[in-house]
């Protein structure tokens, strides 16, 4: 029977205008599902590594994100 598991992907447009899909790991795709309703970056560590990062991944995995500009501190 096929693998028809859902994985999550991000869409990413580049300067060019072309579109390019990334598959994500379960941390990352749960850290950027919880942020989108508002969250402290202590909450979004806190999900990280409860979806499998390890201690200081959170911090590198949420220090990527904002420097990709996926994820925006609030001022």
């Amino acid at each position: 029977a096929p693998d028809h598991e859902i994985r999550p992907l991000l869409a990413l447009l580049d300067a060019s205008g072309r579109v390019s899909l990334e598959e994500l790991s379960p941390s990352l795709a749960a850290v950027l599902r919880f942020a989108e309703g508002g969250a402290t970056l202590e909450d979004l560590a806190a999900i990280a590594r409860r979806e499998g990062a390890d201690p200081g991944e959170d911090k590198e995995l949420l220090d990527g994100l904002v420097a990709d500009g996926l994820l925006v501190p609030s001022p």
